[in-house]
């Protein structure tokens, strides 16, 4: 835009801008490779931190088994007619509960959803789905995990399915299916391997419920304020509540801090960079630009020529590290992210675009941001200023107690008079090399040996898995403790008990199971309370048996508040005798074993085991191995097992899989830690060369008052060793303070992480930081001898 009377000048400005262009091509490309990089980098980093709260959300969503953010349980025809209308709930969807199959101890029942509910809340989750949503009367779909518990293990579309299951009067009905319909999910991972076949709407409307549930979602972004105006409108009553579902409360937060520390880092290391690289670069034209301004050049076309090549610059490293991180997100984080979930997370088109555009605009920014400052300086600068122009300032100075060595003053005395330049190469120079040190600390936590050493306690691991104990029989045991290459096996052995319901005791508890499984017993009577209040006894593990006393009954400790210690209650083992049991203690839920129906497991002592009699059967085996025999013993299992009903699992196998699916993620963070640390010491070599030949004249007058070469070579390895006395200092500060907090972090995204400090690699960055400060001023200095 040109003002009237003003000569319009933009094409001489552009061609001025394009020729200057051409002549500096060096110094250009580098502040396009700079621009460059940190798009690739940012665009990689957002895409990924996009996609892995994504993940993360999609992964706790199919632990729960629906989308649905809110629930409600036995809604009345009011509240069905206030949410049709409703503004601030969609997508609403309706389960309805027919029963419980038998001899699954309310584990498996029957239930109807519709197709809302299907196609918006529960298909987004499964995967390999086959067959059909289920249409006539008889027929029915289920999780394959459902229907191996059932009894079939190799499902076919069309086949009979048998069920015998009690209804809302505890009737018993027997009645054969076909299934229409099956897939995988993970819910039973959640629910303690609870879940419902589905059937058909057909069968739904033939048969009485026994409950009803209401899965919807919320409008608007505040989902807890539309929660809350949801509930008062619907005017809930006893009984029913609204609740956000785990899965969106506070999703990916710790993540999102760890990419937004990745993030600032690759920032602030590009801003300084760019910065100190064009602030110099500036300086040198200093004189060329102050003859434009004598020959009459405005502010304003100084400007434009120089926001004229940057835009250029910046054009050419956005596009090109934009597209390339765009390549680099699709073509990486696909294999990277199924690490961590399972290969079961797709990568959306849609976030590496948003992750793509918001890094391209982080860069130009910061390129604006990094350019600004000496764009204006330069500007605003008379004709004469110009020609005598020196990229430093005769400050007063402090000077360092107890030297008394000439040429050590004078290189503090050059630090303090060009205090702002020495500041930002120690700002960068730290940077880079915290930058390494936080990404090496991550680097060394998640170890896949520590994830199979905090998750799997033995070497092999054998579980029933078929919920019947007859599966891993004791001459099964007996041939596996002859086997060679054994050092130690641990049994744990389980048995069916049924606790005597009583509603003063256990009713509190039934809520909390309720809220758990969003299983509606409130139809049940205190016959099938009764005839469904089972669970298993297992031994009490060692640490916790301080006292084997009679009677005593342990605990999870998350009932601690429900049953607490002394709460005294029977039990029976297969409908016999009744024995009293008190509680005695908790045990920590980490330790905690599998549950069977709705009664809450059980954990006796020796003495209360035997008296109560009735026979264990083998849920678990672990094993030991002799060094470097894991791999044999494993076969030699395996053909001793049954090929169904027995998970075996190997550590072995589980760290040999780790490590090879996380190379490629160690590459990635290698890589940007090492490009991190050399754009710290690529500044300081830059700033430091810059600032050399600034000096030049300098080093002449000192040369010729008398000042030696060698003098010159001390002053400047004195210069170097200051900067690395103050970097080291910073960086090891840094590294000490900061370590725990970032493991904070890191242990948020790895529970499995352990804390391992990064001791070798901060003494090799704090050696690295002398051999760069001390030994590229003197290189420099001598490469610009004639």
């Amino acid at each position: 835009m040109t003002w009237p009377f003003e000569n319009d000048t933009s094409a001489a400005v552009k061609a001025f801008a394009v020729r200057s262009l051409k002549v500096s091509r060096k110094k250009n490309s580098l502040i396009v490779a700079a621009v460059l990089i940190i798009t690739f980098l940012l665009t990689l980093v957002l895409s990924a931190g996009n996609i892995f709260v994504s993940a993360q959300r999609t992964e706790s969503l199919r632990l729960i088994g629906t989308t649905a953010e809110t629930t409600l349980s036995n809604p009345t025809e009011g509240q069905k007619e206030l949410l049709r209308s409703s503004t601030l709930a969609k997508h609403v969807g309706m389960e309805l509960y027919f029963g419980t199959i038998k001899d699954t101890g309310s584990r498996i029942g029957i239930s109807y959803i519709d197709v809302a509910e299907w196609e918006w809340h529960r298909f987004p989750l499964v995967r390999n789905f086959v067959g059909q949503f289920p249409k006539k009367e008889n027929e029915i779909m289920a999780a394959l995990w459902l229907l191996e518990d059932i009894g079939i293990k190799e499902p076919e579309l069309g086949m009979v399915v048998s069920v015998t299951y009690f209804d809302r009067d505890n009737a018993v009905h027997s009645q054969e299916f076909i299934l229409s319909g099956y897939f995988e999910d993970n819910s039973y991972i959640r629910s303690g391997g609870r879940g419902n076949l589905y059937v058909s709407p057909a069968f739904a409307m033939s048969a009485d419920k026994m409950s009803e549930t209401l899965y919807m979602d919320l409008t608007g972004s505040n989902k807890e304020n539309a929660l809350q105006q949801l509930a008062a409108e619907l005017r809930l009553q006893s009984g029913q509540s609204l609740t956000l579902s785990p899965a969106y409360e506070s999703a990916g937060k710790v993540s999102w801090i760890t990419i937004g520390f990745l993030v600032v880092i690759i920032v602030l290391s590009g801003y300084l960079f760019i910065y100190s690289f064009f602030y110099f670069s500036v300086s040198k034209d200093v004189q060329m630009y102050g003859e434009l301004i004598t020959i009459g050049a405005t502010k304003k076309q100084i400007k434009r020529i120089i926001y004229y090549q940057i835009r250029r610059l910046l054009i050419r490293g956005t596009l090109i590290g934009g597209t390339a991180g765009f390549i680099g997100a699709y073509a990486i984080l696909p294999y990277f992210i199924n690490i961590f979930f399972d290969g079961q997370i797709n990568i959306r088109f849609v976030s590496v675009i948003v992750g793509t555009v918001v890094s391209i605009a982080l860069s130009s920014l910061v390129v604006y941001i990094s350019c600004n400052k000496p764009v204006k300086m330069l500007a605003s600068m008379q004709p004469i200023n110009t020609i005598r122009y020196e990229n430093y300032s005769n400050i007063k100075y402090t000077k360092i107690p107890g030297i008394k060595s000439y040429v050590l003053d004078m290189a503090w005395r050059n630090l303090c008079r060009r205090r702002k330049n020495a500041i930002m190469l120690i700002v960068s120079f730290t940077l880079g090399c915290t930058a390494f040190l936080a990404i090496s600390l991550f680097y060394e936590s998640i170890d896949p040996k520590q994830y199979v050493d905090r998750y799997y306690q033995y070497d092999i691991e054998v579980t029933d898995e078929s919920g019947e104990g007859t599966t891993i029989t004791k001459n099964m045991l007996t041939q596996i403790n002859g086997l060679s290459g054994i050092e130690k096996i641990d049994v744990i052995e389980r048995q069916r008990i049924f606790i005597e319901y009583d509603e003063d005791i256990f009713q509190e508890y039934l809520m909390d199971f309720q809220r758990k499984t969003s299983l509606d017993i409130s139809s049940y009577d205190r016959e099938t309370l009764s005839e469904q209040f089972w669970s298993y006894v297992y031994s009490l593990p060692e640490k916790y048996a301080e006292d084997d006393e009679p009677g005593a009954a342990y605990l999870s400790e998350e009932y601690a508040e429900i049953l607490p210690i002394g709460t005294v209650f029977s039990i029976k083992v297969s409908q016999v005798a009744a024995y009293t049991v008190h509680v005695a203690g908790y045990i920590d839920v980490e330790d905690s074993l599998p549950a069977g129906g709705m009664a809450p497991v059980l954990y006796l002592s020796d003495a209360t085991k035997n008296s109560i009699g009735g026979e264990d059967s083998i849920f678990q085996i672990g094993i030991m191995c002799a060094a470097g025999q894991d791999n044999e013993v494993l076969t030699e299992i395996e053909s001793i097992l049954p090929t169904g009903g027995v998970k075996i699992e190997s550590k072995a196998a589980w760290e040999e899989k780790l490590s090879s699916n996380m190379s490629i993620f160690y590459i990635a963070l290698g890589g940007l830690s090492i490009f991190l640390l050399f754009n710290s010491i690529l500044n300081f070599i830059n700033t430091m060369y810059s600032s050399l030949q600034e000096r030049s004249a300098e080093f002449k007058t000192l040369s010729n008052v008398g000042m030696t070469e060698r003098q010159i070579k001390a002053m400047l390895r004195h210069e170097g060793t200051i900067y690395t006395m103050i970097i080291a200092s910073l960086v090891t500060l840094i590294a000490c303070v900061g370590a725990k907090l970032l493991f904070g972090g890191i242990s948020g995204i790895a529970p499995y992480a352990e804390f391992h400090f990064p001791i070798m690699q901060l003494l090799g960055i704090v050696g690295l930081v002398g051999i760069i400060c001390m030994g590229v001023p003197g290189v420099m200095y001598k490469k610009m001898k004639p």
